[in-house]
């Protein structure tokens, strides 16, 4: 079965959205394994974005985060001292 691109846009719109819940559920489950602090996610089009919690240590949480993924430590301006 052949779609029109007007069939194929949603449906990509939804594989993106739900790739990103997949790897959302993933981190979770290795966040709760590792004692990870707790991070607000939210999913928009293609991004997958974590930002420290209201009621967590913003620096650490993303120091815990960076050391867990491997990630680069270039901190947004809002965690700069």
């Amino acid at each position: 079965m052949d779609f029109t691109r007007e069939q194929v846009a949603p449906r990509d719109k939804h594989r993106w959205r739900l790739q990103a819940a997949r790897a959302l559920t993933t981190l979770e489950e290795e966040a709760a394994a590792a004692d990870l602090p707790v991070l607000d996610w939210s999913v928009t089009g293609r991004t997958l974005a974590g930002r420290p919690a209201p009621t967590t240590d913003a620096r650490q949480a993303v120091e815990a985060w960076c050391d867990h993924l491997d990630g680069e430590r270039d901190a947004p301006a809002a965690l700069a001292e």
